[in-house]
């Protein structure tokens, strides 16, 4: 059985790190040898994309110019295999809204649901690109197979030069007709890194971890209430993904690299205090235990179980309306998935 934390253990010497980003907007940030690429979902099951992607283009942006110009692609709507259409409208406008509004090159941004094969050779001429010296650094935010059929069309000499970094367990298991996992993407001779989920509680009310990404929105008043309008904006688009809870876990992907990343101690543990610090800003948010309902405020439980996470997200879907946040393990087996029907 393939071991995510033993890869993790092997061989990270990737490149030099340096701290005291010059135009950085905190002294959270530091800066780093080597570019960025982000392949993220949101175009069916789970909507925290729709959210999380505007989110992460902020954090790039306030980072600073010289980690902003890092990121040379970013893949969207990533599961190909099949697209809900208004989904995918919400995912998209939150997509290309944020590189408009943050000023990120347009030429980077590829619909991997549109153009699969685009895509794939954008990014693996990315690939190509990469040296002890001009690193490449790919935070999966979806299923797989996108930077796996990039990778494979990649130059092997370089992929020693490639680190993959992933959290939580739902996308490295989500595959479709024999498409590509995480152990078999792992396996083509890149790094992976495994950092811990990034979803802070579960869709029960339950701790993931009691840090994260996915939390009552009670915590994030600071982002709506915030005087730069393309942050208020920002929180919109959390509320388009989820109105009863703010799950923006995969942003959890770019804190971890702008605070470091695998070879700088990057912060696994950041929350939506540490984002209110590093935008800057008030609204009294705080990340104490007691300000976590254990359950969303409002809408009707609904609950169901599946052999596999994917079987539960599919079977939520279609019995509870597509509002699940995560699933979570049964103590006797299986997954379930648990939310709130949204009034």
């Amino acid at each position: 059985m393939y071991d995510f934390k033993r890869f993790c253990l092997l061989g990270l010497g990737l490149a030099c790190w340096q701290f005291g980003l010059a135009d950085a907007a905190n002294a959270q940030v530091k800066s780093f040898t080597g570019r960025v690429a982000i392949s993220a979902d949101g175009n069916f099951h789970d909507r925290d994309d729709i959210g999380a992607s505007p989110l992460s283009l902020a954090i790039l942006d306030h980072a600073g110019f010289e980690i902003k110009k890092k990121l040379v692609h970013y893949g969207y709507n990533s599961h190909i295999w099949q697209s809900d259409a208004s989904q995918k409208r919400d995912m998209t406008a939150g997509v290309l809204g944020a590189q408009t509004r943050f000023g990120f090159n347009r030429g980077v941004f590829f619909d991997v649901d549109a153009n699969p094969n685009r895509a794939y050779d954008h990014l693996a001429n990315e690939i190509n690109k990469s040296t002890g010296a001009n690193p490449l650094y790919i935070l999966v935010g979806g299923p797989y197979e996108h930077v796996c059929q990039a990778i494979k069309r990649s130059r092997q000499n370089v992929r020693q030069h490639v680190t993959v970094i992933n959290h939580g367990d739902s996308n490295p298991y989500h595959v479709h007709n024999g498409s590509c996992n995480a152990a078999q993407t792992a396996n083509l001779g890149i790094k992976f890194v495994d950092i811990i989920n990034q979803n802070g509680y579960g869709s029960d009310g339950s701790k993931v971890n009691q840090y994260g990404f996915s939390n009552p929105y009670s915590l994030w008043t600071w982002l709506e209430k915030h005087n730069n309008s393309n942050l208020r904006w920002v929180h919109s688009r959390m509320k388009v993904a989820f109105p009863g809870k703010a799950d923006v876990s995969d942003a959890g992907l770019v804190w971890y690299m702008v605070t470091g990343g695998p070879r700088a101690g990057g912060d696994q543990r950041g929350n939506p205090d540490d984002l209110r610090k590093f935008f800057g800003g008030s609204g009294g948010s705080s990340n104490n235990d007691s300000d976590i309902p254990a359950k969303p405020e409002t809408g009707d439980k609904c609950s169901v179980t599946g052999s596999t996470k994917v079987a539960a997200q599919q079977k939520f879907r279609q019995s509870c309306g597509g509002q699940w946040t995560d699933c979570d393990k049964r103590a006797n087996g299986g997954f379930v998935c648990a939310s709130y029907k949204m009034n």
